[in-house]
């Protein structure tokens, strides 16, 4: 396959070699942290199959593979490990970033043991965004993995096909809620061919989720938030010696930009429902003042907004009008501020001790010599 690359083949060969490169991409089984269930559901679930775009998954060794997925948290133990396995892959060969960790450290960039990027240790050809990314995230990649394997002059490649310039199907999904929700639909966005996204006064947030349901969207797939303030502190630890309490700013913000179907908020409120007979979701959006960062639940038109409903109060500080049960699912109950606010410090030697702490008896005679030091 060498002979690709040099371009000492004839044309019309070097193309259907390229072709069939493209469409028969042979992935490493290899996944780190949870991403990799992410990855897992992509390659084996009936219904985001990838063995109907060529990729023939789990290779056992390899030696056998020319895709990998980078699939988790890479930790600098196991750096020596990732470069040793992408070496021992025969070129030509690819590699996809998939997920926040991989890509830049994600969630513990801060982590004395985290690689920040496994781009520091080998080539990637294509990074997948997101905490974790959703199969089909994946799943469209492919197809640029196989634009990348095109390795031979550029009149043996396949022009992209144009997109189209509307989306019929999503018009008219749009239409049909904005006519049943009225002056509730307060923004909208679609990306052709991709998604749609509504956005929806929080007076009419429970009645789009009935509506929706109603529509035939009864897959409920998350419940979250977005705090689109630009984080004061920045990502340069050294820049950050003078905080001393969490929530102090170390620069004004920028300003900021709430995405798709727009927003006039620092925080707003994220949902996503999908049909499965339309093939289609739709992604909501619901504006909440800073003084007043309530909902009304959707835990009793969807059962799975129920839990992350309570991950949006103890993360984002949140609350949902009539939510069964309003409790704390991974912080203890004083703990100080919301984590995943921009304006909280995620430096951990700059974060408040967590209340509940329990001292740890010193070791027989540490006591006393302290005691005589004093």
């Amino acid at each position: 396959m060498g002979l690709v690359e040099s371009g000492k083949l004839p044309k019309p060969l070097a193309k259907l070699l390229n072709i069939s490169r493209k469409y028969s991409i042979w992935a490493y089984q290899w996944g780190l942290a949870c991403c990799a269930i992410e990855m897992g559901a992509a390659f084996a679930s009936p219904r985001y199959d990838v063995m109907r775009l060529g990729v023939i998954p789990f290779p056992a060794s390899p030696r056998q593979a020319d895709l990998v997925v980078i699939a988790g948290t890479v930790t600098d133990k196991l750096a020596p490990a990732v470069v040793r396995l992408y070496e021992q892959m025969p070129d030509p060969k690819y590699v996809i970033s998939m997920g926040s960790c991989a890509n830049c450290g994600g969630p513990y960039w801060d982590s004395y043991s985290v690689t920040k990027g496994v781009d520091q240790l080998i080539p990637v050809d294509v990074y997948v965004p997101g905490c974790p990314p959703r199969p089909e995230a994946l799943t469209r990649t492919w197809l640029r993995v196989g634009r990348v394997s095109q390795l031979s002059s550029a009149d043996t490649e396949t022009p992209e096909e144009a997109a189209p310039a509307t989306d019929d199907a999503r018009e008219a999904v749009l239409a049909e809620f904005t006519s049943r929700l009225g002056g509730g639909v307060v923004g909208s966005h679609i990306r052709v061919g991709d998604d749609l996204w509504i956005r929806v006064d929080r007076a009419h947030w429970l009645e789009a989720a009935e509506v929706a349901k109603s529509m035939g969207y009864r897959f409920f797939d998350f419940l979250s938030a977005i705090d689109w303030l630009p984080s004061p502190f920045g990502r340069d630890m050294d820049a950050q010696e003078d905080l001393v309490v969490a929530g102090t700013p170390a620069k004004e913000p920028e300003a900021m930009v709430q995405g798709y179907a727009g927003g006039d908020t620092r925080f707003q409120l994220l949902a996503r429902l999908y049909s499965i007979s339309a093939g289609m979701g739709i992604t909501f959006k619901c504006d909440l003042p800073d003084d007043d960062l309530t909902a009304p639940t959707w835990s009793n038109v969807f059962a799975g907004a129920n839990w992350h409903e309570r991950e949006a109060r103890e993360m984002f500080g949140f609350s949902f009008d009539g939510h069964p049960n309003m409790i704390n699912m991974y912080l203890p109950v004083d703990f100080v501020g919301n984590p995943l606010r921009k304006d909280f410090p995620l430096l951990a030697r700059r974060v408040r001790p967590w209340p509940g702490i329990v001292d740890v008896e010193p070791m027989p005679g540490v006591a006393d010599e302290e005691g005589e030091g004093e």
